[in-house]
């Protein structure tokens, strides 16, 4: 599937290939994956810590729960961040933690730091939920 050419994605990697094509100076681009840690803007978790506090006793898993989630620790993104001014160059990096975690151990890990119990209902395919006026984008 090809992205129409007026996407996000579509101007956004023609921003890229403009940056680094012009020649001017060193570019580093970064392309991080959903970025978490101190001052995240967006509580990508609270899918589940929202049920944890609710205390319901079920969650609802897509794929089995087998789905990954990639993130970014902020503290490694600006360790990466430094290491690119150190190093000037014309490149694309993808960031993201070394070991991203299944949605089924994000789910788990929260439960547990909580104290909730609760039983996963794995569904085999994509489910897609409307919750604060958008889709639970990893779910």
């Amino acid at each position: 599937m090809c992205a129409s050419p007026d996407s996000y994605a579509s101007n956004k990697l023609a921003l890229e290939q403009t940056l680094l094509s012009a020649g001017a100076f060193p570019v580093t681009i970064l392309r991080p994956g959903a970025i978490y840690g101190s001052y995240s803007h967006y509580p990508w978790e609270w899918y589940f810590v929202k049920r944890a506090l609710d205390g319901r006793p079920h969650r609802i898993l897509s794929y089995g729960g087998r789905s990954q989630f990639h993130a970014t620790a902020a503290v490694n993104l600006a360790e990466l961040i430094l290491l690119a001014a150190e190093r000037p160059g014309f490149r694309i990096l993808n960031a993201g933690d070394p070991e991203p975690p299944s949605v089924q151990d994000i789910a788990e890990a929260i439960s547990g730091v909580l104290g909730h119990r609760a039983e996963n209902v794995l569904i085999d395919g994509g489910l897609f939920l409307r919750q604060s006026g958008g889709r639970a984008e990893w779910l």
